[in-house]
């Protein structure tokens, strides 16, 4: 089993090569600093659920991914990113993982995840949230830190590194 340095290591070199691999210049970071307290003053989550989110190892993650770009990272504000619409700027609270824009006019959808990236990147460049072009492409790409293998994939792998031994 991994331990959780050796898991935030994983993290941190697969976002900095991601980060080195498209040349970026600045590293921005959404500003969660203090968020468990926050949580329980609005009662959004559980006693269990608070002590998850204040032993997440953020502050060690971002750390390791500053010390593997050289990138200082910027803290920015993330509040509404994920609730505001990118094409007609229309706030919304949306249920589940897929933000569907309730202003009729406009019709916008995307996974919440992406709206909260591209709205964040309005405001690090804008320096607030501005309507992106209804015809930009929206690609959302998940890296996994740590690949899963099936147990059949396991001795498959394990296999072939026996045969080579």
């Amino acid at each position: 089993k991994l331990s959780l340095r050796d898991f935030d290591h994983q993290v941190s070199r697969k976002a900095a090569n991601h980060v080195i691999g498209h040349n970026t210049g600045t590293l921005i970071v959404g500003d969660v600093r203090g968020i468990e307290k926050e949580t329980k003053s609005k009662q959004r989550m559980g006693r269990h659920g608070r002590q998850q989110l204040s032993q997440w190892s953020r502050g060690r993650q971002e750390r390791y991914l500053n010390e593997k770009t050289n990138l200082g990272a910027e803290h920015l504000n993330e509040s509404y990113s994920s609730q505001t619409c990118p094409a007609c700027l229309t706030r919304n609270h949306p249920s589940g993982r897929y933000y569907r824009c309730k202003n009729p006019a406009c019709g916008f959808s995307c996974h919440r995840d992406a709206i909260g990236a591209i709205n964040i990147l309005q405001k690090a460049i804008h320096g607030e949230y501005i309507p992106i072009r209804p015809d930009t492409e929206i690609r959302v790409t998940y890296l996994r830190a740590v690949e899963r293998w099936s147990s059949d994939q396991r001795e498959a792998h394990h296999m072939v590194q026996c045969r080579k031994a």
